[in-house]
């Protein structure tokens, strides 16, 4: 009987034993298989399945097996823990080795190919080499809970208006996550940042906790207060100041600590010294207290003297006012003219050097913000008096030009007719007169 057989046909030739290679393995027994009449097949033992005897055979070189091992597989880190990998290859070339994480957000394989935990949780690291069998083992990341926090500046009373950051220290040092949240009971008595930075607002008392995010919590009772000023020192006991003259007192609130420094400066008598953006300006000859007080009632007084230098005399001067005519005290002056005059007061020190201008007669010459307008012609007399009293005068005669030229023409006319008449009519007695002159200068020669 016979039976169906495959035969394959291969590259290369027989031996003498009848078996040859096979490098593609396209019979699927191997790299070396043998026929002689028969299918490919192999020779067990070195005894041919087909001649029930021994055959020698040709027995191929066996290559050893690529392999990896891992001696050192990390099964449990904690987050942010790193491990390295003591990998042992056989046969197999290192830069076909892999290393990957089924879950980077839990074990992250850095470029090394050490390990790093990044979150909680469990992950498969597989290592893989070009023709050996992969290598896995699951790695259980954990993370180490806050067992106490400590705050290592605590204080249970803080000033107004003042800060403080607290310092905390978290045990264990080797804590997965120091992630605290500060909180304040009361935030209008005192508030607190997440960098545990607190402020005083107002004074009171509230509490002021730390959290872990494990739950773990440590609390501080904390008392905002204030420290309200004691006294006032100020750098004058008195003051004096000249009319006109201002003066920056300075105000010192004790303690330094103080929080609210805030103060008002008063004067007793505003007719001889007055508060202008918290400066003393003198108005007037006297004597008065200033008055410094604190918000919280706190007063200090200091007197001041007022006084001013006195005017002993006064001139007008009117070199500046161009008149028509000023001729033996009489001074004319063209209503179309402007009037500018100046009084000079004696001392030139003295504190007041703007007196006060009157008119005898304001419809002719009106005086507006302490200055001479020119209104009307006619006479009038000005005069400037010092806050003392002293003054001087002056009288002008208000004209129009035109009808002064006239009026001057004309009297020039009549004197000159009246002249050549006085001489015509008592020339007679003219010539008398001037002889017996001549003849007592005569006499009086010999």
């Amino acid at each position: 009987m016979l039976l169906p057989i495959s035969v394959h046909a291969h590259p290369g030739r027989t031996d003498s034993s009848g078996g040859h290679h096979d490098y593609k393995n396209q019979s699927g027994l191997g790299s070396y298989h043998y026929h002689h009449g028969m299918g490919a097949h192999l020779h067990p033992g070195g005894v041919c399945p087909y001649g029930g005897g021994a055959v020698p055979s040709y027995t191929p070189p066996v290559r050893p097996k690529p392999t990896i091992t891992v001696n050192n597989p990390p099964t449990q880190l904690y987050v942010g823990e790193s491990s390295g990998l003591n990998i042992t290859l056989s046969n197999v070339s290192q830069n076909t080795l892999s290393v990957t994480s089924s879950n980077p957000h839990v074990v992250r394989v850095n470029p090394d190919n050490t390990l790093t935990a990044v979150g909680s949780g469990d992950t498969t690291v597989t290592v893989s080499a070009s023709g050996a069998d992969n290598q896995a083992f699951v790695v259980t990341v954990n993370t180490i809970p806050v067992e106490s926090i400590v705050i290592k500046n605590s204080t249970n009373r803080l000033q107004l208006n003042s800060t403080i950051v607290f310092e905390t220290e978290i045990l264990p040092s080797n804590a997965t996550d120091k992630t605290v949240t500060w909180k304040s009971e009361n935030e209008e008595i005192a508030v607190i940042t997440d960098k545990g930075s607190v402020v005083g607002k107002n004074p009171g008392k509230t509490k002021i906790t730390c959290e872990a995010v494990s739950g773990v919590k440590t609390e501080i009772e904390l008392e905002i207060y204030e420290i309200f000023p004691e006294s006032i020192e100020l750098e004058a006991n008195k003051i004096e100041l000249e009319c006109l003259d201002t003066y920056d007192l300075d105000v010192k609130i004790m303690p330094e600590t103080a929080n609210n420094k805030n103060y008002s400066i008063e004067s007793e008598n505003n007719d001889v010294a007055k508060i202008e953006d918290k400066k003393i300006k003198a108005v007037s000859d006297g004597i008065t207290n200033i008055i410094v007080k604190t918000d919280n009632g706190i007063e200090r007084k200091v007197p001041i003297k007022v006084y001013h230098v006195p005017t002993d005399n006064i001139h007008i001067d009117d070199s500046k006012t161009n008149y028509f005519m000023d001729l033996f005290s009489i001074k004319l002056l063209d209503k179309r003219e402007s009037i500018s005059l100046e009084s000079v007061v004696y001392p030139s020190y003295a504190t007041f050097k703007n007196p006060e201008w009157k008119s005898s007669d304001e419809n002719i010459i009106d005086i507006r913000n302490n200055k001479p307008y020119i209104e009307s012609t006619g006479c009038v007399t000005l005069t400037s008096t010092t806050i003392d009293k002293v003054s001087d005068s002056i009288t002008i005669f208000i004209i129009d030009r035109d009808i002064a030229l006239l009026i001057i023409f004309g009297v020039t006319l009549i004197l000159l007719f009246v002249n050549g008449w006085i001489i015509y009519k008592y020339k007679n007695n003219i010539i008398a007169i001037k002889n017996k002159l001549m003849s007592k200068i005569k006499h009086t020669d010999v």
